[in-house]
């Protein structure tokens, strides 16, 4: 079991099977997206949607297909 912070106040527990399952694309976004959550409230900014992070997610998740 995985334990992933998905904000200051809340921890989510994942499945192990869960992640396995995920491409790459998908496990660094499920890294990066609760950070860049964190910095918008911190300091007002818009990276969490800003559209850089799914570009990054679909070209890791092409590039590292696991159908391959």
């Amino acid at each position: 079991m995985w334990t992933v912070k998905a904000n200051i106040k809340k921890t989510v527990d994942v499945p192990e099977n869960k992640i396995s399952n995920l491409r790459l694309g998908d496990k660094v976004h499920a890294v990066a997206q609760p950070i860049a959550e964190v910095i918008d409230r911190v300091t007002g900014a818009r990276i969490s949607t800003c559209g850089a992070c799914a570009k990054r997610r679909e070209k890791l998740n092409n590039l590292f297909n696991k159908d391959t």
